[in-house]
C-alpha cells in the first residue's frame, strides 16, 4: 500500500483574515414622533441627505401620540438605552393640540443627561414639510389645507400618508 496523502492545511497569516477593522460605529439617535409620517421622513431623511450616518432607535407609542406621550416614551427609551448609548434625542412633532404640554417639554430639554436633547416642531404638520421641498413659498394654515396643496404638487399622484 502507498502513502495517503494529508490534506492541504490552510495558513492562518493569510491576508487580514481574524483582525478586527476599526470602523467607527454609527452614532445612536433616540427619536419620539408623533406617526408612521414622521418615522418614514426622517428614515429617508437619513438614507438619501446623510446616506446612512445615523442609526435610529425610534420609541414605541402609538399613532397620533400626544406630545405628553412623546416625552414619557422617550425617558423611558433613553432609560433603556443607557446613559452613554445615545449620541442625541429628539421629539419630532406637529404644534397643533399640544400647547397644555409645553412646560413638561421645557422641562425635558433642561435636563442633565450625556446626550444631546432637541425637539424638532412642525406646524401645521409634517406634510408642510413636504411642500416646502415642491413649493417656494407655503401659504396653508391649517393641515387640511396643506394636504390640498401637496396633492396639487405631487409628482406621482394622489398622496397618501407615510408612503
Amino acid at each position: 500500500m502507498g502513502k495517503k496523502k494529508q490534506a492541504p492545511t490552510r495558513h492562518s497569516s493569510r491576508g487580514k483574515r481574524g483582525k478586527s477593522f476599526d470602523k467607527a460605529p454609527r452614532p445612536v439617535v433616540i427619536l419620539a414622533v408623533e406617526g408612521a409620517t414622521e418615522r418614514e421622513y426622517l428614515k429617508a431623511l437619513n438614507q438619501w441627505r446623510y446616506r446612512g450616518a445615523f442609526a435610529f432607535d425610534f420609541c414605541r407609542n402609538r399613532d397620533k401620540s400626544s406630545l405628553k406621550n412623546l416625552i414619557v416614551s422617550i425617558k423611558r427609551k433613553a432609560d433603556d438605552v443607557g446613559r452613554d448609548g445615545a449620541a442625541g434625542a429628539w421629539i419630532v412633532c406637529d404644534v397643533d393640540d399640544n400647547a397644555p404640554h409645553i412646560h413638561d417639554l421645557e422641562n425635558w430639554l433642561a435636563g442633565v443627561s450625556g446626550y444631546l436633547r432637541a425637539v424638532a416642531l412642525s406646524n401645521p404638520c409634517i406634510e408642510a414639510w413636504f411642500v416646502y421641498h415642491c413649493a417656494d413659498v407655503c401659504s396653508s394654515r391649517t393641515a387640511s389645507a396643506v394636504v390640498e396643496e401637496l396633492l396639487s404638487k405631487w409628482e406621482r399622484g394622489a398622496y397618501e400618508k407615510a408612503m
